[in-house]
């Protein structure tokens, strides 16, 4: 959910690149202070445990059987956006609801289809991928964002298999990159990776669009190349991932959209918005034009959600190029103002909801057809009788199409965006709340001052006579901006302007100041692990929990110590040797993750298909080491054990998942009847000495 809340401006680079649209919002007149305002929102039969802001500090207190969101003295610079985590798990299904009404503008009745893929993707064949990872290095990402957006890479990079390439690009005004082609996944390339993220610092201004059409066209040119390894081009059919990690701040948003839409041909972009401050409105169209995922990361915690989900989304889509047909009569017919209007791609655990208008025939079906990661054309069909009633239909039909038509910044849209504001109640670049003081007696203000841009627009530094008394504090500031966000109590008499020491312009200074303040410094986020060695230092020096220890996924688990484990990882998908390979293996399994639990998925995905491949190959304790580490990975699920003597076979079988800690004695009971050896490595001793005991 998102409240706009955005009124104050936001730095622009190149004001002359600016659309019209763009430009009129930036040069209406606000208010130089109480830009702020205090927030409640409700949120009927939800449970405080499942609302999370991701853009505002919040308190949630619980109110019967409803959840209130309040948000105290929020700076009006970005919106409020709120999820609600109530989605259902379970297996892959599609929901349809319906409305049999006309709708305020005609069209019919609307039809709403949700498809809720499973958590994960079947094992199996993967689509080959060129990962491009395109981080913004720019001066606003210093700090936590910049920290954040490493991790993110080192994190992301370890989800690709050896069939996959990729490339690390940094942008601010200039472009620096790995390789000046995408390389292939191996242990080199993922070391050389490694150091590149970790060497890079924020600096410079904001070229997002460049960026974008050197990304998206394959072409560096002028790019400063870290790796100077020469690699043959590679000429496979393969699926474009571009993830583009920024915080938002990026100039000429009309300019973004352009240059991604001109080029998104087999390419997915996937957008991570990092901050505080992110433009969530504008990177979430962004990653819905290049048929992605959008995530905002405002905390360690949503990184490493992000970070799975990314992993999800390379590791899938289940479906590409997914399109949407009624079967009518043995006609396949496209559906009347369908939304969102394009082919979309299915994500493992992402939801996905479409429109769209007209009346239903009895006998009529919805077919869903797309292709899967093996190549193969796939089909769908739901029938559309007797479809559940749903009043909300429209209005959700309606937010799809604004939010496609908003973001277009094309004026031949401007009529039909003002048609969804005024039927549907709808805020679009055309249609926007406006908040009212009852007691105000109708007076009209009218301001003409000029200003150099980024200073306040509401005056002019020439002289204490270019700032009327009323531009802070009085009639001015008042009728420009909302009730909220001066922080007036509705039916207050609007506050009259004031004298000061300093006068107008030296207050209006102060106010300026105030609002421009840089936040606190918070806590760096943890320094990434560079080698296998360094998992020893902080498996060692990190407690084993107790027998009674809650899951592996809860922060008091030590995450990070797992995390650490994971930058060891091969770019095989083993940790080292056989006997390191299971005492990680045993670890991460035993924390509750498999291929197909868990935040590592993809990872142990790689691991298990390696020690398939190798095992027949292999004899004495090794191959006993492999079979028993790939029983681990795929016991929990039912799966086939192979190469164990009876009596281990007995114990992998009984390594289930649920009870978290008869799933640790399970698996500590496999290892230690393993033979001998296993953990003489410093990594296999120290996961051993931190997991295992």
């Amino acid at each position: 959910m998102v409240v706009p809340l955005t009124y104050m401006p936001r730095y622009v680079e190149d004001p002359a690149a600016l659309s019209a649209t763009e430009s009129a919002a930036l040069a209406r007149p606000r208010a130089a202070s109480g830009a702020r305002a205090d927030v409640t929102i409700t949120l009927r039969g939800v449970g405080p445990s499942q609302v999370r802001c991701v853009s505002h500090a919040t308190q949630v207190a619980e109110q019967g059987s409803d959840a209130v969101l309040r948000v105290e003295d929020a700076p009006l610079d970005r919106d409020l956006i709120v999820e609600v985590l109530d989605r259902v798990e379970g297996d892959a299904r599609i929901t349809l609801r319906r409305s049999e009404a006309a709708g305020p503008d005609g069209l019919g009745p609307c039809t709403l289809a949700t498809v809720t893929p499973g958590r994960f993707a079947d094992e199996g064949p993967t689509t080959p991928r060129t990962v491009l990872f395109l981080v913004d290095r720019s001066g606003s990402m210093e700090g936590r964002p910049m920290e954040a957006a490493k991790r993110a890479v080192r994190g992301s990079l370890r989800a690709l298999g050896a069939q996959d390439r990729f490339n690390l690009i940094a942008f601010d005004d200039r472009l620096e990159a790995l390789a000046s082609t995408p390389v292939p996944f191996t242990d080199e390339s993922l070391a050389q990776a490694d150091r590149f993220a970790t060497a890079l610092t924020a600096r410079g201004g904001t070229e997002a669009s460049a960026a974008l059409t050197s990304v998206l066209g394959d072409a560096l040119k002028g790019a400063k190349i870290a790796w100077k390894e020469r690699f043959e081009p590679d000429r496979s059919a393969r699926l474009r991932i571009v993830l583009f990690m920024t915080d938002g701040d990026v100039a000429n948003a009309a300019g973004v959209l352009r240059a991604a839409r001109e080029a998104l041909v087999n390419t997915r972009v996937h957008v991570l918005g990092i901050g505080d401050s992110v433009d969530h409105a504008l990177l979430g169209e962004l990653a819905e034009l290049g048929g992605g995922t959008y995530t905002p990361v405002s905390s360690d915690e949503d990184l490493e959600r992000a970070i799975q989900r990314l992993k999800s989304a390379f590791d899938a889509p289940l479906w590409t190029s997914v399109e949407a047909r009624v079967l009518r009569g043995g006609e396949r017919l496209p559906p009347l103002e369908l939304e969102p209007a394009r082919r979309w791609d299915l994500y493992a655990g992402a939801p996905f909801t479409f429109g769209w208008r007209g009346e239903a025939q009895k006998g009529d079906a919805l077919e869903l057809q797309g292709r899967g990661p093996d190549g193969v054309v796939r089909t769908h069909t739901i029938s559309l009788d007797a479809v559940p009633a749903m009043n909300e239909a429209h209005a959700r039909w309606a937010s799809l199409r604004a939010r496609r038509l908003t973001y277009r910044f094309d004026p031949a849209d401007d009529e039909a965006l003002e048609a969804l504001g005024a039927g549907y109640g709808l805020i679009t670049r055309r249609t926007s709340l406006l908040g009212v003081d009852p007691a105000g007696g109708g007076r009209a203000v009218e301001a003409r001052v000029p200003v150099s841009y980024p200073m306040p627009r509401e005056f002019d530094d020439s002289g204490p006579d270019a700032l009327t008394a009323a531009a802070i504090g009085g009639a001015m500031a008042y009728a420009a901006a909302p009730m909220a966000s001066l922080g007036v109590p509705p039916g207050a008499p609007p506050p009259s302007p004031k004298k000061s020491k300093g006068g107008p312009l030296r207050r209006a200074a102060r106010s300026i100041a105030q609002l421009l303040a840089p936040p606190e410094p918070e806590a760096e986020l943890a320094a990434p692990f560079e080698d296998r060695e360094e998992f020893a230092k902080i498996a060692d020096a990190t407690p084993a929990p107790a027998p009674a220890a809650p899951r592996a996924d809860s922060p008091a688990d030590d995450a990070s110590a797992l995390r650490a484990l994971l930058l060891a990882q091969g770019a095989d998908g083993l940790f080292g040797d056989l006997g390191g390979t299971l005492a990680a293996v045993a670890a991460l399994v035993s924390r509750g993750h498999t291929p197909r639990e868990g935040d590592f998925r993809a990872e142990l995905k790689r691991t298990a298909a390696t020690l398939r491949a190798r095992l027949p190959g292999l004899a004495g304790d090794e191959a006993t080491w492999a079979a028993v580490a790939l029983a681990l990975l795929t016991a929990p699920h039912g799966g086939a054990v192979v190469g164990l003597a009876e009596d281990l076979e007995r114990l992998a079988r009984a390594v289930r998942l649920g009870d978290p800690n008869a799933l640790r004695r399970s698996v500590i009971a496999l290892v230690e009847a393993a033979p001998l050896g296993w953990d003489r490595s410093a990594q296999a001793g120290a996961a051993r000495r931190r997991f295992l005991r």
